[in-house]
Parts: structure tokens; sequence; C-alpha cells
């Protein structure tokens, strides 16, 4: 997280840099400060699941579970096959439940409101209880072909 903040402090010390009456060597050498300080930022892998997730499409997590849901695809991102799943996945990477709801062909975007977890499935919108763990409404999108993400606002909509 301290990395993310990097950004935009820099950008502020550039901005303010170039607005102010230093002389050019000074600004230089801060320009100088600030790439040496950018050149050090790094991703480092905390965790990796096991192979049990195939053809993993998205990740959402569920705070008030403190957990991650997981789409997989299984098979052909168009593939209508039966093979998609959604997985439960702890935040160490741990899969607690890799077939955690059944019963979908490839499931992309997905979205959580309340107790109902809403996924893309190719041409439909699917939404599951997480309760029962169950499918419990399909709607086909008419003139849909791909339907990859969703997004739902703070009243339910989706």
């Amino acid at each position: 997280m301290k990395n993310i903040l990097v950004i935009p402090i820099i950008a502020s010390t550039l901005m303010y840099s170039c607005n102010s009456n230093q002389s050019d060597q000074e600004n230089s050498t801060e320009l100088v400060e600030i790439t040496e300080a950018v050149t050090t930022l790094r991703l480092e892998k905390i965790w990796e699941t096991d192979t049990l997730l195939t053809t993993s499409e998205s990740v959402l997590y569920n705070a008030k579970a403190d957990l991650l849901y997981v789409s997989n695809i299984n098979g052909q991102p168009l593939g209508k096959d039966g093979n998609g799943f959604i997985s439960q996945v702890d935040l160490d990477g741990n899969v607690i439940n890799q077939k955690w709801i059944i019963g979908l062909d490839a499931p992309k975007g997905m979205g959580l409101f309340g107790d109902k977890l809403y996924t893309t499935d190719i041409t439909q919108l699917v939404e599951m209880d997480i309760i029962s763990t169950q499918i419990t409404n399909r709607w086909e999108v008419e003139g849909a072909k791909f339907l990859n993400d969703i997004t739902i606002d703070e009243t339910g909509t989706v």
C-alpha cells in the first residue's frame, strides 16, 4: 500500500518543482531522486492458489464473509457446456470450496448485493443465493453475444 501512495506524492512534487523558483540544477536533482524512487517499486507475490481453479476469470471480495469468490469458466469462454462454477477462496489463497456453486456455462464478471451473488454467463445474467448456494434466477439478455462484467449500485440495481 505504501508504494501506491508514492505515485501521487511524486506527481505533487513534480508539479510543485515545475512551478517554483528553484534553479534548474535543484529541479534536476529532485527529478533524479524521484526517478530513483519510482524505479524501486516492485510487485511481490504474497500467495497463490492451488491448481484446482480452472480458467479463472474474475475474483470478488465478500467483506461480510471475509473471503473471495472466483468465477471459473472451466472450458471455452463461449462454451455452453454447464462446466462453469464459482469457488470460495480464503484470503491466504486456500481453496475453501472448489465447486461452491455449479451449473454455469462460462461465468465471468460478478457482483454482490445482500445475500445474492450475480454473474454474467455468456448471454445471461445469473442470480445465486449465497446462503443456499443455489441458482435462483437466470435472465437472458436480448441481443447479447458475450457478457463480460456487471456492476451493482447501492440500491441493488444490477
